[in-house]
C-alpha cells in the first residue's frame, strides 16, 4: 500500500478516536452532572415534588402531599421480634 494511503487511513483513525474520546468525556460529564443534580434534589426533598409535577402535567392523578409530623414509634421495653405500633398523637386545634 502506498505511504499516502496509509497516512490517510491513520489520520482518519486518529480523527475517529478523537471524536469518540470527546464524546466519552462529554457523556461522563453529563452523567456526573445529572447525578449531582439528582442528589441535590433528593437532599432538598424536591425530587418527589418534581416527579409529581411532571406526572400531573401529563394528566396522571397524583395524591397531594401532606406534611405532618412523623408518628412516634412505641418500641420501649419490647423485644426485637415484637411488632411495633405507630402512635399518632392528636393535638387539639
Amino acid at each position: 500500500m502506498p505511504l499516502l494511503a496509509r497516512l490517510l487511513q491513520f489520520s482518519i483513525l486518529a480523527l475517529v478516536l478523537a471524536v469518540v474520546a470527546f464524546l466519552a468525556i462529554v457523556m461522563a460529564a453529563f452523567a456526573a452532572t445529572a447525578l449531582l443534580a439528582a442528589f441535590i434534589l433528593h437532599k432538598l426533598g424536591w425530587d418527589r415534588r418534581l416527579v409529581a409535577y411532571l406526572m400531573r402535567k401529563q394528566g396522571v392523578h397524583v395524591a397531594t402531599f401532606r406534611f405532618q409530623e412523623k408518628p412516634e414509634v412505641d418500641d420501649m421495653d419490647a423485644p426485637i421480634e415484637a411488632r411495633w405500633t405507630m402512635v399518632e398523637e392528636r393535638r387539639p386545634g
